[in-house]
């Protein structure tokens, strides 16, 4: 998800966030020896933030105050709004743990909150789940007002007015309709479940199965549009209204295809966007940030991805006189499902990205005609969803785009196994540049691929 145009940067005031988030002076974030830290996303990346959101990152203790500041705006520039870090002070360690002091602090922190009509949402690391469930558990804060997400921990919780995700390794547990309780792979709580480092459930955070899971604290409708950054490669299936969820995960609200092209037509109408689009058809992505109050796709989960274009031979050959007869510059690739030469894509449906392809099945071969065509293998552990995916969606169309823009979209005949080919979508080139750049993200970038 990292767009290249420009969007509105909403922040909040400074004394807007104090007065919400510093019930008392004990604890003030701003004060220098305070175990609270307040840190808000990097102001060069676009945002949306939630005022009506509080997110509470509580961490292991024993972290000195500039690695809790890093870990606090690493957090907050993936959640895409602010942040409160707390690691509780290594004095409190030295009068036997934070049991007590710590788990007090935090409550009254909470407690500051019960008149407000925020929601909290707290991150826990490391022991910080532990101190969590001890501060918790004697909050005074309505039922329904607090969401926690534990990462890398098998202690034990039960918090009957909390509502509580686990986030183990690689799984993603939603919460239990009696009590919310962690315990380790072996059944025996209070033993860390998970060793995967602060920064591996970060990256985790940022891919759909997790992205697409924890709605609830990265996707906020209508508040906040968190920003889609385009992978190399992307296999996601078109919108179609008769979409009503994938298993376990159901949709709120269908599709409604056609109020969506009239959002984009209207968007479109405007000259200054015509000539964005003209410039670079994916300053769409403008459009797809904006909420639908603001005129932006009515749906939270659909999104417009441009067709891929080319320039046309009139143009290449010489572009005054081109343009001078008024000849289109450029020849976008068609399909039945697109409007305006975008093409809705449904962002609530699973994807198979570059990342879930095996860089060593990657090849450059020829199909039956002699086409360029690109032979893959999915990874081991994403055959499965990929094989569910094209089953649940035979007859739809779906969308393969390189860098964020439409190459093909192909209807789905069958189910398809772990293994296949692409062709007429690539040239020779592309297929290499593709292949070298997935090898390279795996070489350089080893923890972004786990």
């Amino acid at each position: 998800m990292r767009p290249h145009t420009l969007a509105m940067i909403l922040l909040l005031p400074m004394t807007a966030m104090a007065s919400q988030v510093t019930p008392g002076a004990t604890i003030d974030p701003s004060e220098p020896n305070s175990p609270f830290v307040e840190v808000r996303p990097n102001p060069h990346t676009r945002r949306r933030l939630c005022p009506d959101r509080l997110v509470l990152y509580i961490c292991n203790s024993r972290l000195a105050r500039k690695g809790l500041t890093a870990q606090t705006r690493s957090l907050a520039n993936v959640l895409h709004r602010p942040v409160i870090g707390y690691a509780w002070p290594k004095t409190l360690d030295a009068l036997g743990g934070p049991d007590v002091l710590a788990a007090r602090q935090l409550r009254s922190w909470f407690e500051g909150q019960k008149d407000t009509k925020t929601s909290v949402e707290v991150i826990t690391h490391g022991k910080g789940t532990g101190l969590a469930n001890r501060a918790l558990r004697g909050a005074a804060l309505p039922e329904g007002r607090i969401t926690l997400y534990a990462m890398g921990w098998g202690e034990e919780l039960t918090m009957p007015k909390v509502e509580v995700w686990r986030l183990v390794g690689d799984r993603v547990i939603a919460p239990s309709k009696t009590r919310s309780t962690i315990k380790s792979d072996d059944g025996t709580p209070g033993k860390a479940a998970d060793k995967s480092s602060f920064e591996d459930y970060l990256q985790r955070l940022q891919k759909d199965v997790y992205g697409k899971v924890l709605d609830p604290l990265l996707r906020s409708p209508e508040t906040m549009r968190y920003p889609y950054r385009p992978d190399l490669l992307e296999w996601r299936i078109v919108a179609h209204s008769s979409y009503a969820g994938r298993p376990g995960l159901p949709l709120r609200e269908r599709f409604d295809i056609d109020e969506e092209k009239r959002r984009l037509d209207k968007w479109l109408a405007t000259p200054r966007n015509r000539n964005r689009i003209d410039k670079d058809p994916q300053s769409i992505s403008l459009f797809n940030r904006l909420t639908a109050a603001k005129g932006g796709p009515k749906h939270w989960f659909l999104m417009w991805y441009p067709m891929d274009r080319k320039e046309t031979p009139a143009w290449k050959e010489n572009a005054e006189d081109a343009r001078e007869q008024g000849l289109p510059r450029w020849a976008y690739e068609r399909h039945s499902a697109a409007h305006e030469n975008f093409l809705p894509i449904n962002m609530h449906e699973d994807a198979i990205l570059a990342s879930d392809l095996d860089p060593e099945s990657l090849l450059l071969v020829s199909d039956q005609i002699g086409r360029a065509a690109l032979s893959y293998a999915i990874l081991p552990d994403r055959a499965k969803a990929y094989s569910d995916l094209t089953h649940r969606s035979i007859n739809r169309n779906m969308a393969i785009a390189l860098r964020g823009r439409v190459i093909l979209a192909p209807t789905i005949m069958s189910r398809i196994l772990g293994k296949g080919q692409i062709s007429g979508a690539f040239s020779n080139q592309q297929i290499q540049t593709l292949i070298k750049d997935i090898k390279a993200r795996g070489l350089n970038e080893p923890t972004e691929e786990k």
